[in-house]
């Protein structure tokens, strides 16, 4: 099955002058840039759903690609993700989360969690070779997310999948990750530069490598609010989630570049 195009976010390192993350538009998801597009207009789920999680022990060759698929689940929101759960009813795009050096898919549960609550279907690959940048140079994660994509959108179509039914295969999928995991979703700064709109930057004015994202940092509603709706509009087309970004964004520990159209 192939990846019609992708609407990327990279949780990038720290700079002198703070942390960017970097926003850009659905694009083609086999390297070749064409003009962005967004998803068919529809509204994102207003309501907060319940968490389900499932484990599936995938591999690209001889690399393993141990997933944890966080999803909307059946049943009252909040609290942890339920193992196995069934998953809630609707269609949902896929929006992946790639871990960052020497982490797991584990390090990252304010942002998978709240993916899943909001109404996407996260995969978050664990990357066996999690201290080997060298493997984000040559591809090889970006070559792992890609299968892990392939993988779960061909659970919505698989016989006895308790996705089936369930994946919106579309709207195209949603890239994202921190430090490493951000990397091989782009290159920042770089990206947002060279690529078409649209497209925006924010960076939290003073941050660390890692502060933005967790949820007792002063400006981490920033963060969350930004990137769930960046994803609301890439992939729900959800226009009202477009025109709350820029206030989304807006503090006085923040910088917001955006172009949108």
């Amino acid at each position: 099955m192939s990846v019609r195009r992708r609407t990327l976010l990279g949780l990038g390192a720290a700079a002198a002058t703070g942390v960017g993350m970097s926003l850009l538009g659905s694009s083609a998801a086999a390297g070749t840039l064409l003009t962005p597009r967004m998803s068919s207009p529809r509204q994102a789920p207003t309501a907060q759903f319940a968490i389900g999680v499932r484990q599936f022990n995938w591999s690209r060759g001889n690399r393993q690609l141990t997933t944890k698929v966080f999803y909307p689940a059946a049943g009252a929101p909040g609290g942890n993700p339920i193992p196995n759960a069934p998953i809630a009813g609707g269609v949902f795009p896929i929006a992946e989360w790639s871990h960052g050096m020497g982490c797991n898919s584990d390090c990252y549960s304010p942002q998978t969690h709240d993916l899943a609550a909001a109404g996407f279907i996260c995969p978050a690959p664990s990357f066996s070779d999690n201290t080997n940048i060298g493997s984000v140079y040559n591809g090889n994660w970006s070559k792992d997310v890609s299968e892990v994509l392939t993988r779960t959108l061909a659970l919505n179509s698989a016989s006895g999948s308790p996705f089936a039914g369930h994946i919106d295969t579309q709207a195209g999928v949603g890239v994202s990750g921190h430090s490493m995991g951000g990397m091989t979703a782009n290159s920042a700064r770089a990206a947002y530069v060279e690529l078409p709109s649209p497209k925006a930057f924010l960076t939290h004015l003073g941050a660390d490598h890692g502060q933005y994202l967790v949820p007792d940092y002063r400006y981490y509603a920033q963060t969350k609010n930004t990137f769930l709706d960046w994803f609301r509009w890439s992939l729900y087309g959800d226009t009202s989630a477009r025109d709350r970004l820029q206030s989304d964004a807006t503090s006085n520990g923040t910088s917001w570049q955006a172009a949108l159209t």
